[in-house]
């Protein structure tokens, strides 16, 4: 391996790392699961772990851009959101990665579809897959 790939390797798991960390001391604390379908697609449910904290809360959103990667947004799709009691919440897509719910939510789902960014340099920032290869970066996802 390179002193390259070595450094790179080492960036990505301090990355990884910090990511964590920061996801861990967040006050809203949830539980996902990440799913994996090659060629290059996520799915990803999850629900607030001893329920919503701020249930008034019906926006949501996701990382449009970061690190030289743009119109990340629009690779999310299928977002659906249930309360509590298992009860489908009806969402509206006011923009790409731009929700609004009708009522507070406790789980949510959706996928994302990875393509690799065009500007080479963002891989360092989002996540993708390749082959049989990947990197997944939770803030844009």
């Amino acid at each position: 391996m390179s002193i390259i790939n070595k450094r790179f390797s080492a960036a990505v798991l301090i990355f990884a790392e910090l990511l964590i960390v920061t996801f861990a001391a967040s006050a809203q604390k949830i539980e996902a699961t990440i799913k994996i379908t090659p060629p290059d697609l996520i799915s990803v449910e999850g629900k607030f772990i001893n329920g919503n904290p701020k249930r008034s809360n019906v926006n949501w959103s996701f990382l449009n851009s970061i690190g030289g990667a743009e119109n990340l947004a629009a690779r999310v799709s299928d977002f659906s959101l249930t309360d509590r009691e298992n009860r489908a919440v009806a969402v509206r897509k006011m923009a790409d990665g731009e929700y609004l719910a009708d009522a507070p939510a406790d789980v949510f789902r959706y996928r994302i579809t990875l393509k690799n960014p065009a500007n080479i340099a963002a891989l360092a920032h989002v996540s993708a897959l390749f082959d049989e290869r990947g990197l997944l970066m939770l803030d844009d996802l």
